[in-house]
């Protein structure tokens, strides 16, 4: 009996996991395909906007690069490159002259440093 109890539930778990891992596969997808066909594409038109916006929205702008380079390096085919770009496009936003006057650069600059040191 305990047996078989057992094996139900190895069998479940195991069924689990299983569906667990083809979500996590679209998710997956559906990031990349995000990051390919919408943000990418109207990055152009979106840095020509917020740029317009003055110094903050210059800081968004290079916020979006990051985080489009971020998803690049986690869900893109070829992560060597995407870490490349994120290394570029993290250290150019932190150079941000609107960033470094208007945030506590110093206290965040570490944890900022830290986050970069993930994807090296």
């Amino acid at each position: 009996m305990q047996i078989r109890s057992f094996l139900r539930i190895k069998i479940m778990a195991a069924g689990i996991f299983n569906k667990l891992k083809k979500l996590i596969s679209v998710v997956d997808k559906g990031v990349s395909w995000m990051n390919d066909k919408v943000v990418k594409p109207i990055m152009p038109i979106t840095n020509a906007l917020l740029q317009s916006l003055g110094p903050a929205g210059s800081m968004v702008a290079k916020g979006i690069s990051v985080g489009s380079s971020a998803v690049h390096v986690l869900f893109g085919p070829n992560k060597q490159q995407g870490k490349q770009q994120f290394r570029q496009d993290f250290k150019t936003f932190r150079q941000d002259d609107y960033l470094r006057k208007k945030v506590p650069i110093d206290i965040i600059s570490k944890r900022i440093q830290l986050l970069g040191d993930e994807f090296q």
